[in-house]
């Protein structure tokens, strides 16, 4: 996992409330499902390296474990890896859609080689796998559309009010 993504995890998990480190662990490994479980020697140097960037301050203690807080300069670095993240996700589907042909070739060509029992068990995964991803992309877009819409609706009150004045 490149360490920019770690970064990413860790401030994003501090955005909502404060944690100690073995909360961030945990927390990490619940929202990915437990595909990633992060290792505390990969966490607490990341965590001190933060602190001493000023991306995170101790907030306090709970129990025996010392919590952290993201700050205003932590919350600027987690817009902008949020971006370069989105920026990354772009690229790659874009760099599949240039190739779609030889990707689906490829792939179609490594399946036929898998057993009976094998390609069905993959071919049902990837669907499951697409089906919660235009899940999330229809989701994000509604959210993304509200906003505009209330965007627009509050740059229209404040023309209004400005104009009237």
């Amino acid at each position: 996992m490149k360490k920019g993504f770690i970064r990413l995890f860790i401030l994003k998990n501090l955005y909502r409330e404060s944690l100690h480190g073995y909360g961030i662990i945990k927390r990490i490994s619940e929202r990915s499902g437990g595909f990633w479980s992060p290792k505390a020697g990969n966490i607490y140097p990341l965590i001190r390296d933060m602190v001493d960037e000023g991306l995170l301050e101790p907030a306090g203690h709970d129990s025996r474990r010392k919590q952290y807080r993201i700050t205003g300069r932590g919350k600027a670095e987690l817009l902008q890896l949020i971006e370069e993240a989105e920026d990354s996700t772009l690229h790659l589907v874009e760099a599949m859609s240039r190739n779609e042909d030889e990707w689906i070739e490829t792939h179609i060509n490594i399946l036929r080689e898998l057993s009976p029992q094998d390609l069905v068990e993959r071919v049902s995964n990837q669907r499951k796998q697409l089906e919660r991803l235009l899940d999330i992309l229809s989701k994000t877009l509604s959210k993304v559309e509200k906003i505009q819409s209330s965007l627009a609706l509050d740059g229209s009150k404040n023309g209004k009010s400005k104009g009237g004045n």
